[in-house]
């Protein structure tokens, strides 16, 4: 019983850290969002000052810098999803093992439940036997 304790104790752990990662990851994604929502904002900000200016030359290089960047954040946002939903996943699977020592733990509980109450009710019989007898007598 002590090693399903351990090992629960040991998924629940598991879990925490899971949680606490895939936590992290979403605040991570928030962000990237955050900047990307800026990029575009400052993007669009810079193409309705200089579109037609003296300095539209200098706008398309700028939108190039700018477009690349809104590329590599896009990237960097979908890696961060799929580190999550493999986390979520993995979560499930350390979830599922964790309901699995639980059910074997609550079923040896269980068992050794039953053993005592039979070796209890044995006991009784036969103190019950023992003191017929000595009535009989």
């Amino acid at each position: 019983m002590k090693t399903l304790n351990t090992l629960i104790k040991l998924q629940k752990s598991k879990l925490n850290s899971l949680r606490t990662l895939i936590s992290r990851l979403e605040t991570q994604i928030a962000l990237l969002e955050k900047k990307l929502t800026q990029l575009q904002q400052e993007k669009k900000q810079e193409l309705e000052e200089y579109v037609n200016t003296k300095y539209s030359y200098i706008l398309e290089q700028y939108l190039t810098v700018i477009d690349k960047r809104e590329y590599d954040l896009n990237q960097n946002i979908q890696t961060i999803a799929k580190e999550i939903l493999n986390s979520e996943r993995k979560l499930h699977t350390e979830y599922s093992e964790l309901k699995k020592y639980e059910i074997a733990l609550k079923n040896k509980l269980r068992k050794e439940f039953l053993a005592k109450q039979k070796l209890e009710t044995n006991m009784l019989d036969e103190i019950s036997i023992t003191r017929f007898s000595s009535n009989k007598l």
